[in-house]
């Protein structure tokens, strides 16, 4: 069994400080909170079996250069 096109949208934004010193992101993936499957198999006997992708995820991360 095939899976149905999909599209997902992830992004990140990043500030840099005017020295480069300091760096600051902000990281989505999924951002739609779409569901859908990365794999699926139909086992034959008489449901399907498959794989979800990850939900929505955000991450914030602060760099600092030496």
């Amino acid at each position: 069994m095939q899976n149905s096109a999909y599209t997902v949208a992830n992004g990140r934004l990043t500030f840099d400080s005017n020295n480069k010193i300091w760096q600051a992101s902000l990281e989505v993936t999924n951002f739609t909170d779409k569901l859908y499957y990365l794999s699926r198999v139909n086992t034959g006997a008489g449901y399907l079996d498959g794989q979800i992708a990850a939900p929505r995820e955000w991450a914030i991360t602060l760099k600092r250069n030496f």
